[in-house]
């Protein structure tokens, strides 16, 4: 809503837009870094991260972030430091 008006202060005609990433009251899920694919980054030292793929109308047990497997949707569990345990 007010990016012309940012563009305007800053002078500038074109400015870099990054995915804000995942916020939510339970945690921090990913950071937006960089424009490519207006994606984010996880953040796995702001939350332990866990994550389930979903088969045949059930979710499999949860694989840590090094046995995802590209393609693949999954659904995130989250453990935070404040005491969430194990929230999806």
């Amino acid at each position: 809503m007010y990016l012309d008006i940012l563009k305007e202060k800053l002078g500038k005609k074109e400015i870099s837009l990054y995915d804000p990433g995942i916020l939510a009251s339970e945690g921090r899920i990913s950071l937006g870094i960089t424009e490519i694919n207006k994606t984010g980054i996880l953040l796995p030292n702001e939350t332990f991260l866990e994550f389930s793929e979903k088969k045949e109308e059930k979710f499999l047990e949860p694989v840590l972030i090094n046995k995802l497997e590209l393609g693949r949707q999954y659904k995130i569990i989250m453990t935070t430091f404040e005491g969430l345990y194990r929230y999806d």
